[in-house]
């Protein structure tokens, strides 16, 4: 799995590179005006959810949480994510974070950023229709998780994406995903911890 985190993300961090590169205007500032904001909503709204976000982190600690599986050592996926692509060490667990950062810097820049700008751009989207438009590909990028992932990430795209249009800043989205994100490396840990504890 080291080899892997460490591939996916010096493939995404030179992807972004690529683009910057060969098309420095796919990344900067989108026109909020052309785009237009869908329905208005306050943008305190999105800035509030990032303590939302942190609700399944902090459960993530509670010895109670039935979200999580009894049994960590034989479990078959973790927040959707199938058990052949978690860490089962620490070393890898430290390589997983750092692609799990990665992954959502490149996920937003491209989904967000450069799908808001390019779609803008070609086929005239803008607003919610965007928004939608933007979550749906987002969605199918995650299909290895199956239909409940592929669900629950349209619905998250739906989110990340709105609270771009409303707060108009990319940071606002990224950190809402890294939230969403973190859980799942610490179930990882807790697995890692129940492994070697069993062995």
């Amino acid at each position: 799995m080291s080899w892997y985190y460490t591939r996916e993300s010096i493939g995404q961090i030179c992807f972004v590179l690529m683009l910057l590169l060969l098309q420095p205007l796919l990344l900067q500032n989108l026109d909020f005006e052309a785009i237009g904001k869908g329905i208005l909503i306050d943008k305190s709204i999105f800035i509030s959810m990032i303590s939302v976000f942190t609700v399944p982190f902090i459960i993530s600690f509670l010895p109670w949480n039935n979200s999580v599986p009894k049994d960590m050592v034989n479990v078959k996926e973790l927040m959707g994510a199938p058990i052949e692509k978690l860490p089962s060490s620490i070393k890898e667990l430290w390589l997983f974070f750092g692609f799990i950062v990665v992954g959502v810097v490149f996920e937003e820049l491209i989904c967000r950023q450069f799908l808001f700008f390019a779609i803008n751009k070609t086929l005239g989207l803008g607003g919610d229709l965007l928004v939608i438009v933007t979550a749906i590909l987002f969605s199918i990028g995650h299909w290895y998780q199956g239909w409940k992932g592929v669900l629950g990430t349209l619905v998250l795209g739906l989110v990340f994406g709105k609270a771009l249009l409303v707060t108009e800043n990319i940071m606002v989205p990224i950190i809402l995903h890294f939230l969403n994100n973190l859980t799942v490396v610490h179930l990882s840990y807790k697995r890692i911890k129940a492994i070697k504890q069993a062995s």
